[in-house]
């Protein structure tokens, strides 16, 4: 089991860049401010916080588009990132079967929640609450990170 670093920053006007490595691997995604990809990633991770132990996200870039799969076991979670070329596609999980495991990866929910956090509170120390809207073209998803922080407390 790895332990994963996820780095996030945002660059030209609505452009983001997520980094997700481990030991062995890295992968680079690029999401789209359109359909406020940076929101999307949070929510599986609170998801899996409450308890539940699978959580998709889709995040929309310029092409392909990307799905990220979280299945949680004891604590530990098996992290997947399908590429995919037909967003309109729905259920998420029928995505699987047209798509392309580009990375895979597992660690601690604790450490992979920890890594997103941090990232997030990067993200609004390097540029502001109004700046981080300015530069991404979407309100910082202020509602989830702390609600996501909130659990966190509660769990220690």
């Amino acid at each position: 089991m790895d332990k994963v670093k996820i780095n996030i920053d945002l660059f030209d006007y609505g452009s983001a860049r997520i980094d997700i490595e481990d030991s062995v691997n890295k992968i680079s995604l690029f999401p789209s401010y359109i359909f406020d990809g940076l929101q999307r990633l949070l929510i599986p991770i609170l998801l899996l916080n409450k308890g539940l132990q699978e959580a998709e996200c889709a995040i929309f870039c310029e092409s392909p588009e990307i799905m990220l799969s979280f299945k949680q076991a004891d604590e530990v979670v098996e992290v997947k990132v399908y590429e995919f070329y037909d967003f309109r596609e729905r259920p998420l999980k029928d995505i699987i079967d047209k798509s392309e495991l580009v990375f895979t990866t597992r660690c601690k929910l604790k450490q992979l929640t920890n890594q997103i956090i941090n990232a997030y509170y990067h993200l609004q120390e390097s540029y502001g609450i109004e700046g981080y809207r300015k530069k991404w073209k979407n309100a910082f998803p202020e509602r989830e990170f702390i609600e996501l922080q909130e659990l966190i407390k509660k769990q220690k």
